[in-house]
């Protein structure tokens, strides 16, 4: 053998040794598999894609998902799902639109007897898949395939046609037993989060504009059925313009669930919008055009979360257009709290200018610093490490031993009451 052969094996030989071979996970026993499984940087979700058995090993591990959203947004169809750490964002695109890029569906998942070919797109902190479903099985049988032309070769045989033609399927590229529509193909993931998950539809994320008929579709998957969250997003008009329809949103406020954590988002107003009914949604956060929201909206809301769009969640996009709570309607607010007897209020966090505000008549007490925040439910403070402003941060405390914390920013100001987290049985 010659040397530079020799040369040419030790070269394979390293590059062997460096490049990683895969791990057979599906062949270790039960207990070590489960501990994987269970591991917090592990993507019960994905694994669950990969075949019948990791299914199986999925379901048997009790996993559930935590929330489960499908999403209707700008035309787009699709849905989100959180299992665990991962956060999993899927959309359904027509295979006719994606002809010219079929070559990038390079995944191929068989869920519920069907194929979804698949592109992945990792991101920050979501991983974004693209499925695409085969709409020309819809059209009449004749519209289902397309004339191709082919030119014979120079060397034709004697009496043979100079070319030939053949019916290929108008979406041949993917080749395979796709879905018809995205609706079909929601309804297998849907019944897919159900065998496995046993996890079903937490919520719905829609803009008007992405839904034949809003109020049908409303009526039937929020009003007629048990979820937890709804949002609503204005339509994308052009580049940067949201835009939110004031039928649409009015007949949400009357008619969405009280049990139902409702959320406006992206989207400004451009015919006059008023709201005069008490808003009965146990949470409502509003990160859209607010100047709407009063300080009558305030006081009245029955709610026990109530965020308005401030620079603390959002870009400061609708900061002109947003509602600017009255100093004396947040007075009377907390007076209310503290005078009352309501153990279900949780947090405010609205606009408002508070600099000069005088709180003559309130019981405040100085900030307790070293709470452990942790033994108690989320708030907009859960996470604070700004306690130096000792002027605008103070403690109250009710007769019945609750205790709350008013913190005021530079355009907001958060009121949030501390609820003990409940202990579990398994502690």
């Amino acid at each position: 053998m010659s040397i530079s052969a020799i040369q040419k094996n030790i070269s394979k030989m390293e590059i062997d040794e460096n490049t990683p071979k895969p791990f057979p996970l599906l062949r270790l026993p039960a207990i070590p598999l489960y501990k994987i499984i269970l591991d917090k940087d592990f993507s019960p979700f994905e694994f669950a894609l990969l075949s019948r058995r990791s299914r199986r090993i999925v379901k048997t591990s009790k996993c559930k998902a935590e929330n489960f959203i499908i999403q209707h947004i700008g035309g787009q169809h699709g849905f989100k799902v959180k299992v665990r750490n991962s956060n999993i964002c899927w959309w359904f695109e027509d295979a006719l639109k994606n002809k010219h890029y079929s070559y990038k569906f390079t995944l191929n998942y068989i869920i519920g007897g069907l194929d979804f070919p698949t592109r992945h797109d990792r991101k920050l902190r979501e991983h974004e898949y693209i499925s695409a479903y085969d709409s020309s099985k819809l059209l009449p049988i004749d519209k289902q395939f397309t004339e191709q032309i082919r030119i014979t070769p120079n060397r034709r045989l004697k009496g043979k046609p100079y070319y030939t033609r053949t019916l290929v399927p108008v979406s041949s590229v993917f080749n395979m037993n796709t879905c018809p529509d995205y609706e079909t193909s929601i309804l297998v993931f849907i019944d897919f989060m159900k065998d496995v998950f046993n996890t079903d539809v937490t919520g719905f994320h829609v803009d008007y504009g992405s839904v034949p008929d809003f109020e049908t579709f409303f009526i039937e998957n929020v009003m007629q059925r048990n979820v937890k969250t709804f949002e609503l997003s204005g339509t994308k008009l052009r580049r940067f313009r949201y835009v939110m329809d004031v039928d649409c949103l009015h007949f949400v406020l009357l008619n969405t669930p009280i049990d139902v954590e409702l959320r406006l988002s992206n989207g400004v107003f451009e015919e006059p919008f008023e709201y005069n009914e008490p808003i009965r949604q146990k949470s409502i956060e509003i990160y859209c055009e607010t100047k709407w929201f009063k300080g009558n909206n305030f006081l009245q809301a029955q709610s026990n979360k109530i965020v308005l769009a401030t620079g603390r969640y959002s870009d400061n996009t609708f900061g002109l257009n947003g509602a600017n709570i009255p100093e004396t309607d947040i007075l009377k607010f907390i007076r209310r709290w503290l005078n009352g007897s309501d153990r279900e209020f949780q947090y405010f966090d609205v606009q408002s200018n508070c600099h000069g505000i005088r709180f003559d008549g309130i019981p405040f007490h100085e900030h307790n610093s070293k709470r452990k925040t942790s033994d108690f439910e989320w708030n907009p403070l859960t996470f604070e490490r700004n306690w130096y402003r000792e002027d605008r941060i103070k403690d109250l405390r009710r007769s019945d031993g609750m205790e709350a914390t008013l913190r005021i920013y530079s355009s907001n100001v958060v009121f949030c009451v501390w609820h003990r987290k409940k202990k579990s049985f398994w502690r």
